[in-house]
């Protein structure tokens, strides 16, 4: 129950602070309902349909249409994944065996048309996906077979990092006595430095020295506070190759963000210092750059972090920091696994441009709402371009007409 609650008021303060809600797009008036359009967009109708040749459909990415050389992609296939079958009352060795079985029927057929494609990683648990490696020119052929739902590709992407931690009303929340005790989030970043003070380490920086951060050393790791952890993409990439191993270490000269992320939620003085953390390393060492199929085997390792086979006992939350550079179709798929699971869930995003587009009901549940604090910081705060008080109300005005409707 004291479990619940917290979840309940953390929330409730995050989405008074800075949040922007969404419902779904069919809720409430349609703000044109009864307008005409205009007859500059009516003469842009065709009079009739444009074909086109040499295009896949609707399950190739519009990105990949022409695309040359190797391409590195993922695949979804159409058997449910493990947590979709799960939530429609299937065992779960039988549905694993499902998706493994189509899994391999369809890499067979994907070494017939390139037989030098490579697979770089399969997922089940979150999605029925294939990571593949594959000449360009072999796609739209790809895109056609019958277990293929969607082929995008693979992106890598570029850490974020705030300076500050705005005022969300946590103090309040624990000093009515929930701080987060029992609460398991993951940090999907560049893993966590397990031997810092405020995250219950010894807070030497000898013993942070002395750590090989490709093995785990007996007695460093589990700790108290990060209490499990996969490296998936290891130390040396994008200079080498992803090396994955059972360190989480934040490691190497790019160390630090995870660390600082896992503070925030659930270190000493951190808005959840009950919590408990698994450190997903998915993120480079050397450099900003996060792999992307590092980062889906983070997702799917959150939500299974005992390895027993069923998402259904994953973790409570978990934190990433690159959310909107993740193709749209992903998210929607995250969507419907994550409310399949838990229909209460809430899904906020930490989104830096304007939240409009995400906030249709199929993607996130909210954004935090950074457009409005730049127009609040440019009346209060800013004094070399500060707003005047006419000039903030009509920035507001404009602002709020420019979301759905619903928000």
């Amino acid at each position: 129950m004291k479990r619940l609650l917290f979840n309940t008021l953390l929330i409730l303060a995050l989405v008074l602070a800075l949040a922007s809600t969404a419902f779904a797009q069919g809720e409430g008036p349609e703000r044109f309902e009864g307008r005409e359009i205009p007859g500059s967009v009516a003469e842009l109708k065709l009079d009739t349909p444009v074909e086109l040749s040499g295009v896949a459909g609707p399950s190739l990415d519009s990105s990949l249409v022409g695309a040359e050389g190797e391409s590195k992609v993922i695949i979804r296939l159409s058997a449910d994944s493990v947590a979709e079958a799960k939530a429609k009352g299937k065992a779960l060795g039988q549905a694993k065996k499902a998706v493994e079985a189509q899994q391999d029927a369809f890499l067979s057929r994907v070494y017939q048309v390139d037989p030098n494609a490579r697979v770089v990683g399969e997922v089940q648990l979150v999605l029925n996906a294939v990571f593949v490696e594959v000449d360009a020119a072999a796609l739209p052929v790809l895109a056609q077979d019958p277990a293929v739902v969607r082929i995008a590709p693979v992106a890598n992407y570029e850490l974020d990092l705030s300076e500050t931690v705005p005022y969300i009303g946590a103090a309040a929340v624990q000093a009515a006595g929930y701080d987060g005790s029992g609460v398991r989030v993951a940090v999907l970043d560049s893993g966590i430095d397990y031997y810092h003070a405020a995250l219950g380490g010894s807070g030497n920086p000898a013993d942070y020295a002395a750590d090989d951060p490709t093995v785990i050393e007996p007695g460093t790791f589990p700790t108290a506070k990060v209490v499990g952890g996969y490296d998936f993409v290891g130390s040396v990439w994008p200079g080498g190759p992803v090396l994955p191993d059972p360190d989480p270490l934040d490691d190497g000269p790019q160390a630090g963000h995870g660390t600082h992320v896992g503070h925030i939620i659930a270190g000493a003085g951190g808005v959840a210092p009950g919590a408990d953390l698994y450190a997903v390393k998915v993120c480079s060492s050397v450099s900003t750059s996060c792999a992307g199929v590092s980062l889906i085997n983070g997702m799917e390792f959150a939500v299974d972090p005992n390895g027993d086979g069923d998402p259904f006992d994953g973790v409570d939350g978990w934190r990433l920091d690159v959310r909107d550079l993740i193709a749209d179709p992903f998210w929607h798929d995250w969507r419907k696994l994550v409310k399949g699971i838990n229909p209460e869930s809430y899904i906020v995003a930490e989104l830096w441009g304007h939240p409009a587009a995400h906030l249709k009901g199929d993607k996130w549940d909210a954004a935090m709402n950074y457009e409005l604090l730049r127009r609040v910081y440019k009346f209060l705060i800013d004094t070399e371009e500060s707003y005047t008080p006419s000039q903030f109300d009509t920035s507001l005005k404009e602002y709020l007409f420019s979301l759905p409707l619903q928000v």
